[in-house]
């Protein structure tokens, strides 16, 4: 964990990745954004909004169901809660498992996820972007 991005504020875009196996054809939609600022080496998620169809949450529901801490080199690591059915009755958390980094000096980049219970890789692929980091 670092405090190196301490005070950093950032746009970010949660994502789903998927197959369309009737038209043999990847997807991808955005599900979840906002802002999010690091404070003592933890991601804080500030304003967000879901896009989840008919289910309302509350807006303190992501940051209360996450924990992602940031490491010294920028790097993402933990957990976020996404829907994964097209019901989207309830949410499931994804696990960071993969980085891909687009700025050494901050930690933008992209950051692909998935469920911790490692059912269903192919369906169910989530990326968390970060983007327009600056000091807040």
């Amino acid at each position: 964990m670092s405090n190196l991005f301490d005070k950093l504020s950032c746009g970010y875009e949660i994502s789903k990745r998927g197959f369309d196996k009737k038209k043999n054809k990847n997807y991808e939609y955005t599900i979840n954004f906002g802002r999010l600022t690091i404070i003592d080496g933890e991601v804080q998620f500030g304003m967000n909004k879901w896009k989840s169809g008919a289910i309302s949450l509350d807006k303190n529901y992501l940051p209360n169901n996450s924990s992602i801490l940031v490491m010294e080199n920028g790097d993402l690591n933990g957990t976020f809660p996404v829907f994964t059915a097209t019901k989207k009755e309830k949410t499931v958390p994804v696990k960071i498992v993969t980085v891909e980094r687009t700025d050494a000096a901050s930690p933008e980049g992209k950051f692909l996820a998935l469920r911790e219970d490692g059912e269903d890789f192919e369906e169910d692929t989530f990326i968390l972007q970060v983007n327009s980091c600056n000091q807040s």
